[in-house]
């Protein structure tokens, strides 16, 4: 129906993919093309989020061309990525989903169910040092929720692509973001197994599928995959038939897998912890050792965040990055406050959070700690007693980079905003 090129916007130099669609076929295919058209135009422009595409222009000409201006992305689909790499691993899964969800949350917010969520339309485009920065594509067939017009859909007429379709959709019920959270389970689960759970002969059986039959756990479709229950809980909740028992909400699945990240997290972590320290048979009191490490790790539960949020200036572009200071782990009755063992398990941990996110967080060493924002960082150890101070570059494509020195405070949090401003390009002489 569409031919996209690379194009330039001359006025501004600026690079651009161009969609055409050829009216005559899509007339023939698609009664409601204009309408539908229109719709996606007027739509895709009201998103503003930076993992949803932007939309330059769009319009018709006189000699019947429809055409969609939109910025140019470096990177793949998802799809392809399942295709050629086979099942993601849940870290990364995680990463992608949850930007979907971000995408999704500012759709929704506007009465806006996506309905086309695929492989196909999520977009791994390169970004930074990220080369999993997610951009939403394709809001052909979203549907307004506040609008009073007429359904496009006309009876007889189907829409959509069967195997990412919630049951509510096949059974021309009511849908609403709910329907969306039912197809991103689906892709939550390809990712995680490298196939669909209703992988059926034809399109109908695999309506009916998803009408009538159960999912398969990730597991019992590939045995050879590493998954934890927290994240195959969450993949079937999406998948359950009725909307009224998956996540109410975008935010709620969100929240969820942040949850699980942070649990998988401290068990990793413990673990490790583990693996490092066996005591001697001849000294059983040995100490067990961690080793300070400048990586991102989640915070324990049982503490209470500390966030603040980014205030955008409205003069500049600008990041802030806000972080909580977690106390450390309280030390048991038979330990002294200050005996090495105390020393070693200690822990502070700092939430990095940008606005725009998206930044690169290193230490002064150079090594990168966070790839794109918003992540974690725990200290350990010596790093993580009071007064200890750390270095921290913040940077953003198109912002300057600025270093900010953290202060360790467990007994007074602290927090601190860091404006970027926005690099003005040099002029041409």
């Amino acid at each position: 129906m569409a031919t996209v090129y690379k194009a330039e916007q001359s006025s501004l130099n600026r690079p651009c993919a161009l969609k055409i669609v050829n009216a005559t076929n899509a007339i023939q295919r698609d009664p409601d093309f204009k309408k539908r058209f229109f719709l996606e135009a007027s739509i895709a422009s009201k998103l503003t989020h930076q993992n949803t595409v932007s939309v330059f222009d769009y319009g018709h000409t006189q000699d019947n061309i429809y055409y969609l201006a939109m910025e140019f992305l470096d990177g793949h689909t998802l799809h392809r990525d399942i295709r050629d790499n086979g099942p993601i691993n849940e870290q990364r899964a995680t990463t992608i989903t949850k930007q979907i969800c971000r995408s999704l949350i500012e759709a929704h917010a506007l009465g806006i169910v996506h309905r086309d969520l695929k492989p196909t339309n999520i977009f791994l485009a390169k970004h930074a040092n990220n080369p999993d920065f997610v951009k939403v594509l394709d809001f052909g067939l979203a549907k307004n929720l506040t609008s009073k017009d007429e359904p496009l859909t006309q009876a007889g007429y189907f829409m959509g692509s069967p195997k990412y379709l919630a049951p509510e959709q096949i059974r021309g019920d009511n849908i609403d973001s709910r329907t969306d959270i039912y197809a991103l389970g689906i892709i939550m689960f390809e990712m995680a197994t490298g196939a669909v759970p209703f992988a059926k002969p034809n399109a109908v059986h695999i309506m009916m599928a998803h009408v009538n039959d159960p999912p398969p756990t990730p597991r019992s479709i590939n045995p050879n995959i590493s998954i934890s229950k927290p994240f195959e809980t969450i993949i079937l909740k999406c998948l359950e038939k009725n909307p009224n028992q998956r996540f109410p909400s975008m935010t709620s699945l969100l929240s969820a897998l942040s949850e699980a990240a942070r649990t998988n997290s401290l068990e990793q972590h413990t673990s490790d912890e583990s693996h490092q320290s066996t005591p001697t048979k001849s000294d059983p009191t040995t100490p067990t050792t961690t080793h300070p490490k400048h990586e991102p790790k989640q915070p324990n539960p049982k503490h209470k965040n500390l966030t603040i949020l980014a205030i955008c200036a409205t003069t500049t572009i600008a990041a802030g990055i806000t972080y909580a200071l977690l106390p450390p782990s309280q030390t048991s009755p038979q330990q002294s406050p200050t005996s090495p063992q105390q020393q070693q398990t200690q822990s502070t941990t700092i939430i990095i959070k940008t606005d725009p996110p998206g930044a690169t967080v290193t230490a002064t060493n150079g090594n990168t700690i966070c790839n794109s924002t918003p992540c974690e960082l725990t200290f350990h150890g010596d790093d993580a007693t009071d007064g200890k101070t750390h270095k921290l570059t913040l940077t953003l494509e198109g912002h300057k980079t600025t270093t900010e020195t953290i202060t360790v405070s467990t007994n007074n949090p602290k927090t601190k905003l860091i404006y970027l401003a926005r690099d003005t390009p040099t002029p041409d002489p």
